[in-house]
C-alpha cells in the first residue's frame, strides 16, 4: 500500500476514534416511554430533559442555553400512511437537506436550514411511527454529530 493511502486511513480512523471518544464522555442516560415501548440514550449533561408530554407519547430536550433541541415521539398511523408516503412529506418540508435515506423499515432526512443542522430518523413498527428529531447550532456540528450518531444507534 502506499504511503498516502496508509497515512489517509490512519487520519479516518483517527477521526472516527475521536468522534467515539466524544460521544463517550457524555454522561448517557436512557429515556424509556411507557406508552409506546420504545427508548433513546441522551447526554444529561448536553440535553436536559423538558418533561414527557401530557399524552405520554414522548419526551423534548434542551440545551442549558436552548438552542439545541431533541425530541422524540411515537403515535398511531390513523392515516394509514406508508413510509415512503411519510418520507415524501417530510423531504418537501423541509429546506436544505444535504442528506436523506430511505430503506424498507426507516428513513433519515437531515441538513441545514437557517444556520440550524437538523437529523430527523423516522421508523414504523405495527401501524406506530416512531421518531427522532435534533437540531443544533451548525457551529457546534463538532459536538453534536457524535451526540447525534449515538442518539440515532440506541433508538429503538
Amino acid at each position: 500500500m502506499k504511503t498516502k493511502s496508509k497515512l489517509a486511513l490512519l487520519l479516518i480512523a483517527a477521526s472516527l476514534y475521536a468522534v467515539e471518544a466524544h460521544a463517550q464522555s457524555n454522561d448517557y442516560r436512557i429515556y424509556y416511554n411507557n406508552r409506546f415501548g420504545y427508548s433513546i440514550e441522551y447526554p444529561a449533561n448536553l440535553l436536559i430533559p423538558q418533561g414527557e408530554s401530557d399524552n405520554g407519547d414522548g419526551q423534548t430536550f434542551l440545551s442549558p442555553d436552548g438552542k439545541s433541541k431533541a425530541i422524540v415521539y411515537a403515535g398511531y398511523d390513523v392515516l394509514g400512511e406508508s413510509l415512503t408516503q411519510l418520507y415524501n412529506r417530510d423531504l418537501k418540508s423541509r429546506k436544505g437537506v444535504t442528506y436523506k435515506l430511505l430503506r424498507q423499515n426507516f428513513f433519515v432526512i437531515s441538513g441545514i436550514e437557517d444556520d440550524q443542522v437538523f437529523y430527523r430518523k423516522t421508523f414504523c413498527k405495527k401501524n406506530i411511527i416512531y421518531t427522532f428529531e435534533i437540531s443544533y447550532p451548525a457551529a457546534e456540528k463538532p459536538t453534536y454529530d457524535a451526540v447525534t450518531t449515538k442518539m440515532s444507534k440506541s433508538f429503538r
